[in-house]
């Protein structure tokens, strides 16, 4: 996903990295909470807590950061539709929000390289989706395993049917919505429920581990932005994943089965285990600095800057890993409990969507405060605006390299002067 973002040859199809993640990331929960109802300790109160710990930490520190060097760097009307993406993404609305605005190629259009929360939207879908599923497998739960797997697969078949329909016909909102995504989370739960039983000899585990290598990497260099995308081309990485993960599973009945093979062993490498550690802040990181650079530095990046990004990506992720991620997920000796916990977690949140909509007002009044500043050429002569908003004006940074002077900033067709400028040439 990193590298397709960074549009490095060799990974046209590295979108299908969002698939694979969700495929794994339910898997896991619907293992910690199959857990817990066995167990009888499951708590919705402690589940949207353990979420809330997860996600938001890395997710606001991220935003903080970029905010600032957006309200630096970003003309008003950028810094505006900035605003708006991080109110959506504060209340994980990010994948409606682009969906309405975003032209007819949607996620790969090219006015979407600007969009600094766009990879959000995956976000969105994932906690939309967690909202009602613990509720549902606490439903299911008093069933019989049978009963519970063919509910699982009936949803799994309705989404799956709807979203191969969509990718052809309404291709934009089949992309970031839940119904037609719901199938690629739903089919990680029907791992986890252990009604397959696991792969019983190291032959069996090879051979589904490296087929769903295959499937993920075929997903990878093969798929393009013209692949009818999710629909049935989503089965490539996600059935892949689910393959890769079946041949790790054990049979939690028994204590001595070899689970040994040869992708697992790739999957334990150190550098592998590090990456898997600091993937979701990487994920975070990587597109923000990207859609900056390509800002700042006045359009497409070098090999040279490309690299310097993704390094820049790397270091971030792991500071936001370390000094963020880590110690909310560790022991929280200043909650008294698991409600106390996710009523701050809760305050947070609140306190998050006030900053956002504070961010939006601000942006609004520093665009209509700062158009004055412009003005056009009108044969041959300069024609103040001091009113209304310029389309060309998110054409502009005051640092982008093609824009700077001394005290006007020459644009295509337009100059940016200096408020002392204006009021001379007012009066």
């Amino acid at each position: 996903m990193v590298l397709y973002h960074a549009k490095v040859p060799g990974f046209p199809g590295g979108f299908v990295g969002v698939d694979v993640f969700f495929v794994i990331s339910v898997y896991l929960i619907t293992s910690i909470i199959l857990k817990d109802i066995r167990l009888n300790t499951f708590s919705l109160a402690s589940f949207y807590e353990r979420r809330i710990r997860r996600i938001f930490p890395a997710l606001f520190g991220m935003a903080l950061c970029f905010g600032v060097a957006a309200a630096l760097f970003f003309p008003p009307s950028k810094f505006s539709q900035y605003a708006r993406s991080l109110v959506a993404m504060t209340v994980f609305g990010s994948n409606i929000l682009f969906w309405k605005i975003r032209g007819p190629d949607g996620y790969f259009d090219r006015a979407s390289d600007s969009e600094p929360l766009l990879h959000t939207w995956s976000l969105g879908v994932e906690e939309q989706f967690y909202l009602f599923f613990p509720i549902f497998l606490v439903s299911i739960s008093r069933l019989s395993k049978q009963q519970q797997i063919i509910g699982l697969t009936t949803c799994i078949a309705a989404s799956l049917l709807i979203s191969a329909w969509g990718a052809f016909y309404k291709p934009v909102g089949t992309f970031y919505l839940l119904p037609t995504r719901g199938w690629e989370l739903l089919i990680g739960s029907i791992l986890a429920t252990s009604f397959l039983p696991a792969p019983v000899n190291r032959l069996a585990r090879e051979i589904f581990g490296l087929l769903g290598l295959v499937l993920i990497g075929w997903g990878v260099a093969f798929f393009s932005r013209d692949t009818p995308f999710p629909g049935l081309y989503a089965l490539f990485p996600c059935f892949g994943t689910w393959l890769v993960l079946y041949s790790c599973t054990q049979d939690r009945y028994s204590c001595t089965q070899d689970r040994s093979s040869s992708v697992k062993s790739i999957l334990s490498l150190p550098l592998v285990v590090f990456a898997g550690l600091i993937s979701y802040s990487l994920y975070l990181w990587h597109w923000p600095l990207l859609v900056l650079a390509k800002l700042l530095l006045g359009g497409a990046l070098s090999a040279v800057e490309t690299s310097a990004v993704l390094a820049a990506s790397v270091v971030a992720a792991c500071l936001s890993y370390w000094i963020i991620e880590a110690p909310f997920r560790g022991p929280r000796p200043w909650l008294s409990s698991n409600g106390y916990s996710f009523w701050r977690a809760s305050r947070v949140l609140a306190v998050s969507g006030l900053v956002s909509q504070s961010m939006q007002l601000q942006a609004f009044l520093a665009a209509k405060c700062r158009t004055s500043l412009f003005v056009r050429w009108e044969s041959g002569k300069k024609v103040i605006f001091y009113s209304g908003v310029i389309p060309t004006f998110s054409n502009c940074t005051l640092l982008s390299k093609t824009c700077m002077k001394a005290k006007a900033w020459e644009i295509t067709g337009l100059s940016l002067l200096s408020p002392m400028d204006v009021r001379q040439r007012k009066a």
